[in-house]
């Protein structure tokens, strides 16, 4: 996790993750919520594999971030082993995708 640009939050994940990982992530993600701004951008641009309890992470991330009224930005690479599970649980809709950092930057800034 960087430390806020612009009140901005980077978490960065990269590898797989299953069950064995879902503290590790949730840990993350609770940190970033504790951090001015309430602006966060994950970047799964290095991610191999997302397990459904990563999953309900990202979306309980999602959740928490409405109702404080910040922001969350997933940075999906163009790669259909990452987007795979969002699309077919049907989460695509709900978050907001960036292809890149930049962007995602950009996005979190409209």
């Amino acid at each position: 996790m960087s430390d806020p640009v612009d009140g901005v939050v980077v978490v960065t994940a990269s590898g797989s993750f299953d069950i064995d990982s879902d503290d590790v992530v949730r840990d993350a993600f609770r940190d970033s919520m504790r951090l001015p701004g309430h602006s966060v951008v994950v970047d799964l641009s290095d991610v191999t594999f997302m397990s459904s309890d990563f999953l309900n992470s990202l979306l309980m991330l999602q959740q928490a971030h409405e109702k404080t009224g910040g922001r969350l930005t997933l940075v999906l690479p163009d790669d259909r082993l990452v987007w795979a599970p969002l699309e077919t649980t049907g989460l695509m809709r709900i978050f907001r995708i960036a292809e890149n950092l930049g962007e995602a930057l950009r996005k979190q800034s409209q």
